[in-house]
């Protein structure tokens, strides 16, 4: 039996500080849920929503209007609130909420990124930040990689570089010089020629 709670359908339709044009969201992962936009597009709020959700009686949701889709136990819920009054249905008929934690708890369910990674919790904020780089541990790869953030002296073989690279601009330099004469004697011959015609 599947106990977990998925979201299938979010709909925000008003809520305080939120536009008046609403929010819905569809065909939501049965996994993880990730809302992303630039500031001010509804992800906090999208975060409010499924808390009230989720807790429907908590205080201070009395302007919500919103409904939600979701499974549960393999079987599909709908909420509505709407000013302080919540519908819940389980396949169509009139039921009592199934989360029955008290909703004093619910904000442990809602943690800000600056809430992670605190000091006293230092093991995750490293776990958070070594996900963010793609799962590496980007201070021992350094490590392990022998990189410094000072540049390296210049040894030998950078002054190799630099006397080939000095060498290669030279003879570039050279070769836009007899390019340049080549055409600057395809010119005098042209002359030439054409003087020779008006001669004749």
């Amino acid at each position: 039996m599947k106990t977990a709670v998925r979201f299938q359908q979010i709909k925000i339709i008003q809520m305080p500080g939120f536009p008046s044009d609403g929010l819905e969201l569809e065909g939501l992962s049965p996994e993880i849920i990730i809302v992303y936009g630039p500031n001010a597009s509804g992800k906090t709020s999208t975060a409010r929503a499924v808390q009230a959700l989720l807790w429907p009686t908590a205080s201070g949701q009395e302007r919500f209007s919103i409904s939600g889709r979701f499974e549960l136990d393999e079987a599909a819920w709908l909420i509505e609130l709407d000013a302080g009054r919540a519908m819940i249905k389980r396949e169509g008929l009139d039921v009592s909420h199934p989360i029955q934690s008290p909703s004093d708890v619910r904000d442990r369910y809602y943690l800000g990124l600056h809430e992670l990674v605190v000091a006293d919790n230092q093991r995750f904020a490293e776990a958070i930040q070594r996900e963010s780089a793609g799962g590496y541990d980007l201070g021992l790869a350094a490590e392990k990689l022998g990189f410094s953030e000072r540049s390296p002296r210049k040894g030998p073989e950078y002054n190799k570089f630099v006397r080939a690279r000095d060498q290669v601009r030279a003879i570039r330099g050279k070769q836009q010089e007899l390019r340049d004469r080549e055409t600057e004697l395809a010119d005098l011959i042209k002359g030439q020629e054409e003087a020779l015609a008006a001669q004749g």
